[in-house]
C-alpha cells in the first residue's frame, strides 16, 4: 500500500488525469494433477535473491516524462492504472495495450483496491454555478437544504466526489418535480415551532447539526439546516442550541 501511495502522491504532484483497466486473463493458484514444467514468470523472485526492478513480486511502475508530458503506468496482478497529465497520452497507452492483451477500460479511476481516489473538479465555476442554483431551490425545497449546506462547504476545492453527489441531488429533484410546499386554508393563524438537533454529526469538525421548522398553522414559512457555529460538550448543550435559536427566529 505504500508503494500504491507513492504512485499516487506523484501522479497527483504532476497534476495527472488518471484511468483504470482490468485484466480479463488472471492465473489463480490450484492444485494440478500432474506434473509440468515452465519457466519462471516475470516478477518472480527468488528465495534470498535481492529484489531489482525486473524483479517485482507483485507490481511494476513506470514513470517518465517526455514531450507529452509527465506519464505514469502501475500494474498490480491484474489492475492497471494509466496516469499522464496529457489525455491524449493516457488515450495512446490504453490502445496499445489493447492491442497487447485483453483488458476492460474502467474509465476514471475511483477505487483502487479499496481506496478511494478523489480528484479536483475539471470546472470550479460550475460547480459553484450548480450549488448556487441547488440552493436557490431550497426556497421551496427544503429536503435538500442540508444536502446544499454539505456541498456548499467545498466550494472553494471541491473534488469529483462532490460533483458526483451534486448530480445525484439534481437526479433526486428531476424524479421530484411534484413536490414542494402546500398552503392549506382549513387552519386557524396558529404559530407553532419544532427544533432537533444530531449531536456530533459532521465527521469532519464533530460539530451538531441544528434544524428547526415554523409553521403557521398547517403551512411551512420556515426551516433551517446548518451546524452549529461551535463544538457542543453533551447531546443536552446540543439540543438547547437550536431551542434557542428557534425562539430567536420567531421574535425576530
Amino acid at each position: 500500500m505504500t508503494t500504491i501511495r507513492l504512485f499516487l502522491a506523484s501522479v497527483a504532484i504532476n497534476n495527472c488525469h488518471l484511468a483504470q483497466l482490468d485484466v480479463h486473463n488472471v492465473f489463480l493458484h490450484g492444485n494440478l494433477d500432474e506434473e509440468i514444467y515452465m519457466d519462471l514468470p516475470p516478477g518472480y523472485m527468488v528465495p534470498g535473491e535481492f529484489p531489482t526492478r525486473e524483479r517485482l513480486s507483485n507490481y511494476s511502475m513506470f514513470t517518465k516524462t517526455d514531450q507529452q508530458g509527465f506519464i505514469a503506468l502501475f500494474v498490480y496482478v491484474d489492475d492497471i492504472i494509466v496516469g499522464s497529465s496529457n489525455l491524449n497520452a493516457i488515450v495512446f497507452v490504453k490502445q496499445f495495450l489493447h492491442t497487447q492483451f485483453k483488458n476492460k477500460n474502467l474509465g476514471l479511476l475511483k477505487f483502487f483496491l479499496g481506496v478511494e481516489v478523489a480528484r479536483n473538479a475539471a470546472d470550479i465555476t460550475s460547480y459553484r454555478r450548480l450549488i448556487g442554483r441547488l440552493i436557490y431551490l431550497t426556497i421551496t425545497r427544503l429536503d435538500i437544504t442540508y444536502a446544499d449546506s454539505v456541498l456548499s462547504q467545498f466550494i472553494d476545492k471541491p473534488a469529483l466526489i462532490h460533483l458526483f453527489y451534486a448530480h445525484r441531488v439534481m437526479r433526486y429533484l428531476k424524479g421530484s418535480i411534484g413536490q414542494g410546499l402546500f398552503f392549506s386554508s382549513n387552519y386557524s393563524l396558529h404559530l407553532k415551532a419544532y427544533s432537533d438537533s444530531d449531536w456530533a454529526a459532521c465527521p469532519e469538525t464533530r460539530r451538531s447539526i441544528t434544524r428547526l421548522c415554523i409553521f403557521l398553522g398547517d403551512s411551512l414559512v420556515s426551516w433551517k439546516s446548518m451546524k452549529q457555529p461551535i463544538v457542543s460538550r453533551s447531546s443536552a448543550e446540543a439540543e438547547y442550541r437550536p431551542l434557542a435559536f428557534t425562539c430567536y427566529k420567531i421574535v425576530d
